[in-house]
Formats: C-alpha cells, sequence, structure tokens
C-alpha cells in the first residue's frame, strides 16, 4: 500500500512519524508529487511532515 502526497509549496523534504513522534522514513523530494510506500508500516496512525523552503506542513493519515 502507499500514500500520494501532491502539495503547492516547493517540497525538498518528507518524513513519516508515528504518534510518539519518532521518524519512521525520510524521503527527499525533487517535484512536487510523490508515493510513498507505507506496506511496511504497522496498523495505526501516522503524521506526515513536508518541509519547503518557506513551509512546514502537517497532516495525518490512519493505516488500516
Amino acid at each position: 500500500s502507499s500514500i500520494n502526497i501532491e502539495c503547492n509549496i516547493a517540497m525538498e523534504n518528507i518524513e513519516i512519524l508515528n504518534i510518539s513522534g519518532y521518524r519512521i522514513q525520510q524521503l527527499s523530494v525533487t517535484n512536487g508529487k510523490i508515493n510513498v510506500n507505507i506496506s511496511t508500516l504497522s496498523k495505526g496512525t501516522y503524521f506526515v511532515k513536508v518541509s519547503g523552503k518557506e513551509k512546514v506542513i502537517f497532516d495525518r493519515f490512519i493505516k488500516l
């Protein structure tokens, strides 16, 4: 399974964090869209941290 991330800001880095804030995965981004493989993650709630030059955006997802 995977999640698609598309953002209006110039993304540089994406981090997947668990509910405790521990970084599970980190990816470098070269364009405004990325597909992130989450098949190795256990069921639960996770946060996505998208970092750009001017902004940092957080969102969350639940893996069932």
